[in-house]
């Protein structure tokens, strides 16, 4: 007869052996593919880091200054938030 039940140390050593062996086996399967994610042993897409964060230019800075001394940084009725949805309206092609 079989034990039915794993202990939690059985279960985690088991489930670990299988992942384990699951990686390799997706490993070996996606070498030869050219369309394989950098992940499963294909061609990284990015091969440059990304940008440093955050990118602001003079526009930004004025706009922020603007509203700093205007008191309105967070309302509907101010100038930035309607201007924002126009651009992006425009960008989006909707109505």
């Amino acid at each position: 007869m079989t034990k039915q039940t794993l202990s939690r140390r059985e279960f985690l050593g088991t489930s670990a052996g299988v992942a384990a062996a699951s990686a390799v086996a997706r490993r070996s399967r996606a070498s030869g593919n050219p369309n394989a994610l950098d992940l499963h042993g294909g061609t990284p897409v990015r091969t440059k880091p990304f940008p440093a964060w955050s990118q602001n230019g003079t526009s930004d800075e004025e706009y922020i200054l603007k509203s700093l001394r205007k008191h309105r940084w967070c309302t509907f009725d101010g100038e930035f938030i309607p201007k924002f949805e126009r651009a992006w309206k425009d960008r989006a092609g909707v109505p």
